[in-house]
């Protein structure tokens, strides 16, 4: 069962840039994985397939192919995360199942979801730069936005809120450009960061 879909995922790559014949042939694998009852191995090639082609969606900004690969994907993706996050010898797809929730975080339009599925990648592997890069990102605009947003009175718990946010952001990723300006912020408001 397995020989169709990676033939299909190869010829799918022959064809050049990622596009409609990618799609269909992961939306088969996914098809193929619950005929299989969400078997293991479809789950690897499907994931081992999706990394390059999600990179280079990612690089030429195709947000919305990008965005219909994952959701075809999300199923499996998930299925598989799990299970790594359960048996440590599934560790080699630690990093794969990871880069692929924070290509979906990234393309989540709500902060709260987006920082959901990084917190979930860095569970799965907490040294995958991508996933502290964007984790880092996404706490310190959170604690921007709290920032920026806290009324006047009660402001306090809304600016120790937004001090967890910035200590997290700063331990994963100390080089990120917005967490300068987030730290002078915070020390505008009396607060040692």
């Amino acid at each position: 069962l397995l020989r169709p879909l990676q033939d299909a995922l190869d010829e799918a790559s022959a064809h050049g840039a990622p596009g409609e014949a990618h799609l269909r042939a992961f939306t088969t694998g996914v098809a193929l994985w619950r005929f299989t009852g969400g078997d293991l191995d479809v789950e690897r090639v499907l994931v081992d397939h999706a990394i390059p082609v999600a990179w280079e969606l990612y690089g030429h900004k195709r947000w919305e192919l990008l965005r219909r690969l994952d959701g075809a994907l999300a199923p499996a993706v998930d299925a598989l995360a799990a299970r790594v996050a359960e048996d440590p010898e599934l560790v080699a797809y630690a990093s794969r199942c990871a880069q692929m929730l924070v290509f979906r975080a990234e393309l989540e339009p709500r902060l709260d979801a987006q920082i959901a599925l990084a917190e979930r990648a860095l569970s799965l592997c907490d040294t995958h730069r991508n996933g502290r890069l964007v984790l880092s990102d996404l706490l310190s605009l959170r604690a921007q936005r709290a920032l920026e947003a806290a009324p006047i009175w009660n402001r306090r718990e809304a600016v120790l809120g937004a001090r967890d946010d910035f200590r997290r952001a700063r331990a994963l990723w100390p080089e990120l450009e917005r967490l300068r300006a987030l730290e002078a912020a915070l020390r505008r408001e009396g607060v040692e960061p």
